[in-house]
């Protein structure tokens, strides 16, 4: 286990975390003996979750643990079933078991050099994922709720949460047909599976369909706060989407400034770093005005 991932979970769960992290081989165990499991491995790159690759007979899974509830997750992948999402096969309330993606390739790889090309295979993705019918269960927020904690103090510059604000109420009153929102698609939660893409993690959420961009545009988020020549690549790529969404780019370049300072406020709820919003909010606040 990364110390990264050991980290998040204490600063996210105190010592129901601990408990958790401690039990971690016996709840492996456990449901690799319930689910007929072998060969299972953990991925490197582990955020919050402890996430294993392996195998169920001959065929390729991926087993993820959480210690808290996966059970929204399950239901996005549910209601993304045959829309682009990977295919849930067993769920727990606290592990999730999926179909394996293979070659499960991420669209990290691609960064910075093939950029655009990543950026056309989001949106494809995108167009994919939002034809999904809206979920009947109430389960889901609306992006609307998330971003009432604008409205509250934070240690954020104030000149930033006042214009997020603003931006918010502007933008959530834009008249367009809302879609169910994968919510966090960034370059590590798209996979190659054979010769097309599918995503993974879905969080789920109703809202504007070019919400759905800005996670892409402000990631992959570490590499591209320390990339020297990200401020002509981040306006391409709102260009771009612009281009491939028929929209004005004012308005995603608005979605990726909202949301750089609501996934601020988030690091500081959850007491994880974020350093890399401190970088890159005010690059999207200049952008946010550029752009028109």
């Amino acid at each position: 286990m990364g110390s990264d991932f050991e980290k998040n979970v204490r600063a996210l769960y105190g010592q129901e975390g601990i408990c958790w992290l401690n039990d971690l081989p016996h709840l492996v165990d456990i449901y690799a003996k319930k689910w007929s499991l072998h060969d299972l491995n953990p991925f490197e790159n582990l955020s919050y979750h402890y996430v294993l690759s392996g195998k169920r007979t001959d065929n390729p899974i991926v087993l993820k643990l959480s210690p808290g509830s996966l059970q929204k997750e399950a239901r996005a992948l549910e209601a993304f079933g045959g829309y682009g999402c990977v295919k849930i096969l067993e769920s727990d309330e606290k592990a999730l078991l999926l179909e394996g993606l293979l070659p499960g390739t991420s669209l990290k790889n691609y960064f910075p050099r093939q950029d655009l090309h990543s950026a056309e295979i989001v949106f494809t993705l995108i167009q994919k994922l939002h034809t999904a019918p809206l979920p009947k269960t109430s389960v889901f927020p609306h992006i609307k709720d998330w971003l009432k904690i604008l409205d509250q103090s934070w240690d954020i510059p104030l000149s930033f949460l006042a214009k997020a604000r603003l931006y918010r109420d502007v933008l959530l009153e834009r008249d367009t047909p809302e879609v169910f929102l994968h919510a966090d698609l960034h370059h590590d939660n798209v996979l190659k599976q054979g010769n097309s893409w599918c995503a993974i993690d879905p969080m789920g959420a109703i809202g504007d369909p070019l919400y759905e961009v800005a996670s892409f545009i402000r990631n992959p988020l570490s590499e591209l706060s320390c990339y020297e020549n990200r401020y002509p690549l981040i306006k391409a790529r709102i260009l771009f989407f612009c281009d491939l969404f028929k929209t004005n780019p004012s308005i995603i370049a608005q979605w990726c400034f909202v949301q750089s300072v609501l996934s601020w406020i988030w690091c500081l709820q959850d007491k994880t770093s974020a350093t890399s919003f401190e970088v890159l909010t005010p690059l999207f606040d200049v952008l946010s005005q550029e752009i028109q």
